[in-house]
């Protein structure tokens, strides 16, 4: 298993209402990816960071899953905010 985390930071004012309907919205893109067990969204007491983690069968699956074409979407959906990824091997999800 192989589990991504993807931290975005967005705007300085963005609103928690609509950090929560971009969230609403990011969940249709990961219907049906290939190798995903399991997403989970979060959102920081301060409205100041946004969590996205995902679990993958494989990093392989989550390579092919986050293209550059995903970055560049995630980046259009956050408005040009700046967003970091990490990956981490998973040998134990419960």
């Amino acid at each position: 298993m192989h589990t991504v985390t993807w931290t975005i930071r967005p705007n300085e004012g963005t609103s928690r209402q609509d950090i929560e309907y971009e969230l609403e919205a990011s969940k249709a893109d990961y219907a049906g990816a290939v190798g995903l067990q399991r997403v989970v969204l979060g959102v920081s007491a301060d409205n100041k960071s946004v969590i996205e983690i995902s679990v993958w069968e494989s990093k392989s699956a989550a390579d092919m899953f986050f293209s550059k074409s995903w970055e560049t979407s995630l980046s259009r959906r956050w408005q040009a905010a700046l967003f970091s990824r990490e990956d981490w091997d998973t040998p134990c999800v419960i």
